[in-house]
């Protein structure tokens, strides 16, 4: 898991409960600056904490493999760690600078790959895993059974099993449905796919040492870009006898195949983690999709809130035949789901006015069946088209076609979800032409059967 004190506060906890929920018991945190394992410290898991310095762009010292202590007690270990890699300290002061491709993230990544490659040279297999993950069962007796898997290439069918096998960026996979049985490694996996560094298992082998000590190589030779880029650019190279394997988008997941696609139920695979990438652009996005899949871990306080209230969605109809419309028809779809989510954006508004005007707790609809308590029939927003940065095709991503629409909203597709979470309603008066703070007030955006009036 990598984290700095920042993302530890936001992921750090819900990761733990993830991974004791799961019934995984070789979960290890290894924290990059003494930052992050204070804040691990603090939060009651010394005893499970490895530190490594910085990042050597980032601090005097050097990551150096082997030389990883451990944080206030020392541990014996077994043949595999998983570890939870908690990145750069960044200071919640100046956690500004710890964005997306910047200098410190960037930083980051790296650190997490000096620590496994450490942890792999002292011969432990390793399941990695970031901060941001959530886990509902352990990967590992999958992860040694994938381990004897046979490639269908000359240098696969020669090697004993892969060496390591990641998650990847597909939003598909060409496996069969199981019925609930795994699946096997990905098997369209191909050089030009996109490996994940969120997730992974490697050797603590000769070949594993080999790996890693290659990917570190890659930032040694001044490459500039993040361990994702570095990794992907060394698998599509060579790296002499070092077999590595995809896992399936449907068991070992991201946001969008979870939530969107619910691939794992599509596919009748069994869902081993999500990692909660493609999930909008902030902390604050990613931090409502789990609670949306009941595993973020809020304080018992958040759902508590005092003088609330709710309101019902009205919902338009799909048009026929509108989930076989082919990519030529990208645009009418577009067009659809725009006036369609423009509709329930209408209603939104009306509630957030009220609930400004009673300062009163506004509680996001949900899907019907999780709102029974309050008994509303609506329903949460409903999309009729995939929000991303790529381009769509038939308002999906790229070529897959599992997703059926509509599919319950992301928050982010719907609100800016960091400015929701603060509460902070700015009303614009068209006859003064100005913007004015409306009254107190805080969105529930969970909708948790729990919430008591």
């Amino acid at each position: 898991m990598k984290c700095c004190s920042l993302l530890w506060d936001f992921f750090g906890p819900s990761w733990v409960s993830s991974v004791q929920s799961a019934s995984i018991s070789y979960w290890l945190i290894a924290a990059i600056g003494e930052d992050a394992a204070a804040a691990v410290e603090a939060a009651g898991y010394g005893d499970r904490c490895i530190l490594f310095p910085k990042p050597a762009n980032e601090s005097s010292e050097t990551a150096i493999p082997g030389r990883g202590k451990r944080h206030r007690h020392h541990h014996r270990g077994a043949a595999t760690s998983a570890t939870s890699t908690t990145g750069t300290s960044t200071s919640r002061s100046d956690h500004s600078a710890y964005r997306w491709l910047s200098a410190a993230w960037k930083g980051a990544t790296w650190g997490k790959v000096a620590a496994v490659t450490a942890l792999v040279d002292l011969g432990f297999d390793v399941v990695h895993s970031d901060v941001d993950v959530s886990w509902f069962r352990d990967p590992l007796p999958l992860f040694l059974s994938l381990g004897e898997t046979r490639g269908p290439t000359p240098a696969a069918a020669g090697a004993p099993g892969p060496t390591a096998v990641f998650s990847t960026d597909l939003l598909t996979t060409t496996n069969k449905a199981t019925d609930g049985a795994d699946s096997g490694l990905e098997r369209s996996c191909i050089p030009s796919y996109s490996l994940n560094t969120g997730v992974y298992w490697v050797r603590g082998s000769e070949t594993g040492s080999r790996l890693m000590n290659g990917w570190m190589a890659v930032k040694a030779a001044g490459y500039t870009g993040d361990d994702q880029q570095g990794l992907n650019l060394l698998v599509r190279g060579d790296v002499e006898g070092v077999v590595v394997g995809c896992l399936p988008v449907s068991s070992f997941s991201h946001t969008y195949a979870f939530a969107t696609t619910e691939l794992h139920k599509v596919r009748q695979h069994p869902l081993y983690e999500v990692h909660w990438v493609w999930a909008g652009k902030s902390l604050e996005s990613k931090r409502q999709c789990m609670r949306d899949a009941r595993v973020y871990d809020d304080p018992p306080e958040y759902y508590r809130p005092s003088r609330i209230m709710t309101f019902e969605l009205e919902h338009v109809e799909l048009p026929p035949g509108y989930n076989t419309w082919p990519a030529s028809r990208t645009a009418d779809m577009v067009t659809f789901s725009l006036a369609a989510l423009s509709a329930q954006l209408q209603q939104a508004y009306w509630a957030l006015a009220l609930a400004a005007a009673l300062n009163r707790t506004l509680v996001l609809p949900k899907a019907s069946e999780e709102r029974r308590w309050f008994g509303c029939r609506g329903g949460w927003f409903r999309c009729y088209c995939a929000k991303t940065w790529f381009a769509t095709s038939a308002c999906r991503i790229t070529s897959e076609r599992d997703t059926v629409f509509p599919f319950t909203c992301p928050l982010s597709h719907v609100f800016r979800a960091r400015l929701l979470s603060g509460g902070d309603l700015r009303v614009a008066d068209p006859l003064l032409g100005d913007i004015r703070p409306g009254g107190g007030w805080r969105v529930a955006e969970s909708g948790d059967p729990r919430v008591e009036g």
